[in-house]
């Protein structure tokens, strides 16, 4: 399970990583929109998306090495989610293209879904002792 939730996590990361750095040949498979909204968003959005997806993959590394601190971690990633989310649903100014729709609406559940049972995955190992 950590380990699939590091890869997952690390993909995360490469994302920001890559949007954050502006690499063209990434965001040459966005939508024009897309990469133009970007250059819209608050700085401190940016910080919370890199607590979001850090959080997670230091959790992941965490629950790789059996740390009890995995699910602070996990939660951390879970305050960067909140307030991203929270930022993108209620911003009037997000074209179609970034919020995707239905498609849109299913991956965010998916990582919801991911990040709060990674979170609970963490609590429970923790509970089990597998975690010092």
């Amino acid at each position: 399970m950590a380990g699939l939730a590091f890869v997952w996590n690390a993909y995360g990361c490469l994302d920001f990583a890559l949007t954050a750095a502006r690499s063209s040949a990434y965001l040459a498979a966005f939508p024009p929109d897309y990469v133009a909204y970007l250059d819209t968003l608050p700085l401190w959005l940016f910080g919370y998306w890199a607590a979001g997806v850090g959080g997670a993959l230091l959790g992941s590394v965490l629950l790789l090495v059996r740390s009890r601190w995995a699910p602070a971690a996990f939660a951390l990633s879970l305050v960067g989610l909140l307030v991203t989310t929270l930022y993108q649903r209620s911003d009037e100014t997000l074209p179609a293209s970034v919020s995707g729709g239905l498609a849109g609406l299913v991956l965010s559940l998916v990582i919801w879904t991911v990040a709060l049972a990674l979170l609970v995955f963490a609590l429970r190992m923790r509970r089990a002792g597998i975690l010092r």
